[in-house]
Order: C-alpha cells, then structure tokens, then sequence
C-alpha cells in the first residue's frame, strides 16, 4: 500500500467506502429480514436490539443507527439509493426515523410526501446539522436520556425534565430536609426509586404480617384463570424476575427483565392449573411466540 501514488491511494479508498455502503445496505436488508421471521426471538433474545448487541457484537449505537435506519428504509424504500450513495448517513438516517415516530406518538404524524420532502433538506448534512434542522420542527426532539459509563461502578447520567419533573424532586428534598438538610438529586431519586422498588418489585419479601385470629377454613373455589399475588410473588422468585425462554438449538435464556408475563407452561384451556410447577415467566415477545406455535 505505501507504494500506491497518493491519487491511486485515494481512488481505492473511494472504491472501498463504496463497497462499504453497498455492504451496509445489505446488512440492512438482512436486518429487517431477521425481524420479519422473528427469528431473534427463536434464538432466545427478547428484540432485535439484544440480537445485535449479543449476536453481532456491534455497540448500543451501531445498534441503534442500524435498526433505525433499516425502519426507515422499510417504510420508505424510496431513500436507499440515497444512503447508498452516501447522501443520507446512516446517522441521518437515524435521526430522521426517530424523529418520524416521536411525531406520530404526538399525533403530528408526517405524509409520506412530507418525510420525503425533509429527507430532501437532511441530504448531505452532518449529524449535527440534521439535529439544528429536526430541532427547527421540533424543540423538544433533542431531549434525550444519556447514559456514560465511567467506571465499572459509576455511570454518568444525564436528562432534560420539564418544571413538573423538578417540582416533585424539589418535594423529596423538601420531605428529606431534617434527616438530609443537604439532599442531593442523586439522594433524592435513590429515595424515590427504593420507595417503588419496595412498594413493585416482586422479588423483594413481603413484611411479616401481624399475628391475628385463626383464619376461618378455605372455600372450595372453581377452577379459574386468576393467580393468586402469592402464586405471582413465587413465579417471579424461582424465575429471578428473568424470561425463562430458551433456545430450543443453543439453549441460550433470554435476558429480559422487562415486559415479562406469567404464563402457563400447560396451558389453562389444556387443564392447566396456576400451581407455581406450571407457571413461568415470558417477556411480551417470547409469550407471543409462544402463543402463535
């Protein structure tokens, strides 16, 4: 390589980025591909996010632009040629998507026309510029949640919140104020948070309750689909609030923590009972997996 002349130096690097981007376009492809057979979810993760985390090791924010830019794509196959050639980043790209959702959840949804016609105005831009112009539409686009680890201990945190936000940590400060005279935002939230996570968590013990009279006999009770809060209480405790999903192939578990549902292993409408031996722990996506085999 050190021989190539610097014209011919930079005329096989175009030709590579070239190639980049056709590979890219590809992969985008396979992408949503992988997403429409749900095969993430056969492999044991609980999204397409986790599956290219832990199956193709690209980082969070590969992982993000890549995602996002093959939803864009999808619903507008009409911008490929652009990010082919290089006009539209995959950043941009990236952008744009996001931006596209966060209106529809306004209910300010975009036309096709007009996505197009602001796809026009992103061309060739850079990431901070797409910004400026998406911020233009929108002043509230940008807020975004921002996490950095420092070290294997601490993570940065950093968030935009509204004056009903600050009002209420503002209360916490206030109702800490004579053992904590000095609360910090940090203190503040960690407050907050064990408050929840002792009122929610399902894997956390229940207080002992106060001894009372002898409850009166169980009534005989007809079958139903209810499960008792101390059934539920169980489950999430041998399931250690886990998806209890695996890979029938690999025998990989899932690792979701979010979105799970108790399910019955031998289901309800086949005799199954809510006995803690037939009840497991699904995220949304592998219950529905399961559901639809």
């Amino acid at each position: 390589m050190k021989y190539l002349s610097n014209q011919l130096l930079v005329s096989h690097l175009k030709s590579l980025v070239s190639e980049e981007l056709n590979l890219t376009i590809q992969i985008l492809n396979y992408l949503r591909e992988v997403e429409i057979r749900g095969i993430f979810a056969d492999m044991g993760y609980s999204s397409l996010f986790e599956f290219c985390l832990k199956e193709l090791k690209y980082s969070e924010g590969s992982t993000q632009r890549r995602i996002s830019a093959m939803r864009l794509l999808k619903d507008l196959p009409e911008v490929e040629p652009k990010v082919r050639s290089g006009e539209i980043s995959l950043s941009v790209a990236s952008q744009a998507q996001s931006f596209f959702k966060k209106q529809e959840r306004k209910s300010e949804a975009y036309s096709k026309e007009a996505k197009l016609e602001l796809l026009k105005d992103l061309e060739n831009t850079t990431r901070r510029e797409c910004e400026r112009i998406l911020l233009k539409k929108d002043p509230e686009f940008v807020l975004r949640d921002y996490e950095r680890p420092i070290t294997e201990e601490l993570t940065e945190i950093r968030l935009t919140v509204d004056q009903e936000f600050m009002k209420k940590l503002e209360d916490i400060k206030n109702l800490l104020s004579h053992a904590q005279p000095y609360a910090t935002t940090k203190t503040a939230l960690e407050v907050a948070l064990e408050f929840f996570l002792a009122k929610k968590d399902p894997l956390r013990s229940l207080p002992p309750k106060a001894e009372s009279s002898p409850s009166p006999p169980p009534v005989a009770v007809k079958h139903s689909r209810f499960i008792g809060a101390k059934n539920k209480r169980a489950v999430w405790k041998k399931a250690k609030g886990r998806c209890c999903f695996r890979d029938p192939t690999t025998g990989r578990q899932c690792e979701a923590r979010r979105f799970l549902e108790i399910d019955h292993i031998q289901a309800y409408s086949n005799g199954g009972t809510n006995d803690v031996s037939n009840l497991q722990l699904l995220c949304s996506i592998h219950n529905a997996l399961k559901s639809n085999s």
